[in-house]
């Protein structure tokens, strides 16, 4: 492998690494928000595969209002 090919690997690794952890630092701030906003409002998250937290567990049951972000097709 040429070391210009190494060094252009090397650097989009790097890139890699620097966008995941911007990515983790945001999924952590932002389930911090949802707790916070779960605790002081009363609210609770809907689980998004039913029978993960409650067996009886609808959609129009009134489980809370955060609804599951992940689209229909992944559930």
């Amino acid at each position: 492998m040429p070391a210009s090919e190494l060094a252009a690997a090397r650097a989009e690794i790097a890139k890699l690494q620097r966008v995941l952890g911007k990515k983790t630092l945001e999924n952590e701030i932002l389930k911090e928000a949802v707790e916070y906003v779960a605790e002081k409002s009363g609210l609770r998250a809907r689980p998004c595969c039913p029978g993960t937290t409650s067996e009886n567990w609808s959609a129009d049951d009134g489980a809370g209002a955060l609804a599951c972000a992940r689209p229909d097709w992944a559930r």
